[in-house]
């Protein structure tokens, strides 16, 4: 009788955990386009290469005098790190998924959703 029950509970467990996913991927697929927030980052998938996206964000932050000392190339990423007028640390990401799309991940100070809406805002302009 142990032993039914335990499968049972894990039955239930893994099934809840596979309706979660299954959650997860409806909303992200009925989201698809959509800049989204999760810990304290803004993320967005955009029509364009990485190159084009990259001197879409560089000229986003020239516009918005955010200082750009660092471009740090890893691979399939390419990392801007600057300064906000306010003194606030400004992170992009852009990320090569295919020849033609990439993704971007802002993160301004420790999660300034509005600055960080605002810096996508300009890049999606200059795409």
């Amino acid at each position: 009788m142990l032993k039914k029950f335990a499968v049972f509970v894990v039955c239930v467990f893994m099934l809840s955990n596979l309706y979660g996913c299954f959650a997860l991927l409806a909303a992200g697929a009925a989201g698809g386009g959509t800049a989204f927030w999760l810990s304290g980052k803004l993320a967005d998938e955009v029509n364009a290469s990485m190159e084009r996206t990259t001197s879409a964000a560089e000229s986003a932050m020239r516009a918005l005098d955010i200082s750009t000392p660092s471009r740090v190339v890893r691979g399939n990423v390419i990392q801007l790190r600057g300064e906000y007028p306010s003194g606030a640390d400004v992170n992009i990401d852009i990320f090569r998924i295919s020849d033609n799309k990439s993704k971007v991940e802002i993160r301004v100070g420790i999660g300034d959703k509005d600055t960080s809406e605002k810096i996508l805002s300009e890049i999606h302009k200059r795409i």
